[in-house]
């Protein structure tokens, strides 16, 4: 893996992992999120004056992602009212790996290669097991395991839109 790229994850996994505590915080959840999503749209628009601007054949996809992502801040702010981080981030973010493979498998008909499945099942594993090791005495709801499980379904779901909306866009 190029440097560049490895360094761009894991700064994406330091920013992700950072606003997820923050949305958790007691602070207002709804305000949180919007001012994250403030500051991702700014640095979006800043985006657009290095790189090209996307073909117009991808933008019902930027469209649909921005619908998806608006339902899984919803789904992810109400998941953390009741649930505990601990509890609701393993499941939003271990299932939706497991979803993605399978709609990117059977409905796109994306070869994903035993490598991927091994790395898919790498990366789902040690979110569960982390989460064990984080396990307290903390019961966990009905509704807040539905719109935990509910916030994985968006993950994968705009996981898979952005990445076709990505190779239409001729600027991904």
């Amino acid at each position: 893996m190029d440097l560049t790229v490895f360094l761009a994850v894991l700064a994406a996994a330091v920013m992700h992992a950072g606003w997820n505590v923050m949305v958790k915080l007691r602070l207002d959840r709804f305000l949180s999120l919007f001012l994250i999503q403030g500051i991702m749209g700014v640095m979006g628009l800043a985006m657009l004056a290095v790189f090209p601007f996307p073909a117009p054949a991808s933008l019902p996809y930027c469209l649909t992602s921005g619908a998806l992502h608006l339902g899984y801040n919803l789904f992810l702010a109400r998941s953390y009212r009741t649930g505990d981080l601990s509890q609701v981030y393993p499941i939003a973010r271990g299932a939706a790996p497991l979803l993605t493979l399978v709609v990117s498998w059977f409905a796109v008909h994306e070869d994903i290669g035993l490598r991927g499945a091994i790395g898919i099942a790498v990366l789902v594993g040690g979110i569960w097991l982390v989460s064990l090791a984080g396990r307290r005495a903390v019961r966990l709801d009905g509704m807040t395991l539905f719109f935990a499980l509910g916030t994985s379904v968006f993950i994968a779901a705009y996981t898979i839109v952005d990445g076709l909306g990505g190779r239409i866009s001729g600027s991904p």
